[in-house]
């Protein structure tokens, strides 16, 4: 079983740098099975098309953001306090290669509209479902406003994140932000939320 594992994360990290380097379209499944070493017949069992292949990376990548604990909601602890945690793993989520490279790439392909597999857009549409859940859950515990839905609060706080820290780490606009600068952006960022969400 181990064996076929290892087989399978090799195909799958060649694919993410074949892809990250060509492109899904400049990317053929010859030169994925010739790189991760494995016959062509063998990369079709495991994968019958690029697609499929492409639609496991995405999937992965937000399977791991969703069954992350930084979502964990707790009653016992304060919003800011949460928020903070919140925070601070999406910070170390920079530094994970794998993690930035699979986002340049979904990035990078819906730009140039590639023409994804309906799988991979319901899979990129749910992918914020976990912290969507954490806030209804902070509004059915009366802590967060509810004059606006779980997804409208949601999708205000990832837009901020997102157009102030990830999007210019992505595109190459500005490094990974240094622990003074985290801190910084952990201090706008739930001062701006409290200040529009938090339930008094």
């Amino acid at each position: 079983m181990k064996k076929k594992q290892d087989k399978d994360q090799a195909i799958l990290n060649t694919a993410r740098l074949a892809f990250l380097q060509f492109g899904v379209a400049g990317t053929t499944m010859d030169r994925i099975a010739k790189e991760s070493g494995v016959s062509k017949a063998t990369l079709y069992k495991y994968y019958p098309s690029k697609d499929a292949l492409f639609t496991k990376l995405i999937q992965s990548m937000f399977e791991s953001f969703s069954s992350s604990p930084k979502y964990n909601y707790d009653p016992n602890a304060s919003i800011e306090t949460m928020l903070q945690n919140i925070l601070t793993a999406k910070f170390a989520m920079l530094t994970s290669s794998q993690t930035m490279d699979l986002l340049r790439i979904l990035s990078i392909e819906f730009i140039k509209k590639y023409p994804f597999d309906p799988q991979i857009i319901q899979t990129v549409a749910t992918g914020h479902d976990g912290f969507i859940d954490w806030v209804k859950q902070c509004q059915e515990d009366h802590k967060l406003s509810n004059d606006y839905t779980a997804k409208e609060i949601a999708t205000w706080f990832l837009s901020l994140y997102d157009g102030m820290v990830m999007w210019p780490v992505i595109m190459n606009l500005k490094p990974i932000p240094n622990a003074l600068e985290q801190n910084t952006y952990r201090a706008i960022i739930s001062k701006s939320f409290l200040e529009l969400f938090l339930r008094t």
